[in-house]
């Protein structure tokens, strides 16, 4: 990402990449709806105010090897909390509840693509490069 660019788009990018890999990720457990034993997985919520933090403080690098390295957070998957309805094989993938959580991740990118949209014709507009609102 370039560092010229406003925050506002790199924590829309941001917002964007992260539904595109849960929309990846809900394909999967639906993908495993009648795999036995298999329990559907999710990404952590992104939380906005780490990735607007990110977008305005410098990475953390270890330039010494006597430097405490900076502390690694968590991989960003998360076990999916156990549905209510369990198969007989333990599998716990409620197709129904998949959809819906597909749903709302599309809802969320398609809005994020939208905001990003807008306001890049805006900034088109102002510099005079068109891009009509």
């Amino acid at each position: 990402m370039d560092s010229k660019q406003p925050e506002l788009f790199t924590a829309l990018q941001s917002q964007m990449k992260w539904a595109a890999a849960r929309q990846s990720l809900i394909a999967g457990n639906i993908a495993h709806a009648n795999t036995p034993g298999f329990q559907p997985k999710d990404l952590k919520p992104l939380d906005f105010r780490s990735v607007l933090k990110a977008t305005q403080s410098p990475s953390l690098a270890v330039t010494n090897p006597k430097h405490i390295s900076p502390v690694r957070a968590e991989g960003p998957f998360e076990k999916h909390r156990l549905s209510y309805e369990t198969s007989l094989s333990h599998n716990g993938v409620d197709v129904e509840e998949q959809a819906l959580l597909s749903a709302k991740t599309k809802d969320m990118h398609t809005e994020a693509a939208n905001i990003y949209s807008k306001y890049s014709g805006m900034f088109r507009l102002v510099i005079g490069r068109g891009g009509g609102l």
